[in-house]
């Protein structure tokens, strides 16, 4: 699933890059906006292969010689503060990124500066929030983390 995925990025960036000859002029914050999300996207997913590889050779390497055919938990339960934080700062950073582009290409199909105040109004605080509800999970409480899932998986 996460190939898959890398894949269509991939695909993805390579459009962007053959199409800025077009896109950039029209737009360059967008073009860049949009770079950057895949990016950040694709470094996401590249970890995140990274880490269940890891994971798999991990376990493959010992008696009884199994995989995890199921799910590897990402950030692992044994990682220190600092390492979840990171992770967490990476899934941040994608998220915030592809909500600011929506909301940028938002601004470009309603220009009136009513609708572009509208917009940003009522679309970066919730941008904002999807990207903060990340570090929820630091938290040591039970119920701050149980909200925070219920908030982005929303």
């Amino acid at each position: 699933m996460l190939g898959s995925i890398l894949t269509f990025f991939f695909c993805l960036l390579v459009h962007l890059l053959l199409t800025s000859p077009y896109h950039r002029p029209l737009s360059k914050l967008n073009w860049s906006l949009q770079v950057s999300a895949v990016v950040a996207a694709m470094l996401s997913v590249s970890a995140r292969i990274g880490l269940v590889f890891q994971h798999s050779h991990t376990l493959g390497s010992e008696w009884p010689y199994m995989l995890d055919y199921v799910e590897v938990d990402l950030p692992a339960t044994n990682w220190e503060v600092a390492e979840s934080a990171a992770w967490y700062m990476l899934e941040a950073i994608v998220v915030g990124l592809v909500h600011i582009t929506n909301i940028q290409f938002l601004s470009l199909l309603f220009p009136s500066t009513v609708e572009v105040r509208m917009i940003c109004g009522m679309l970066v605080p919730l941008a904002v929030l999807a990207s903060g509800v990340n570090f929820a999970s630091l938290s040591s409480d039970q119920g701050t983390i149980d909200l925070g899932d219920a908030i982005r998986n929303v």
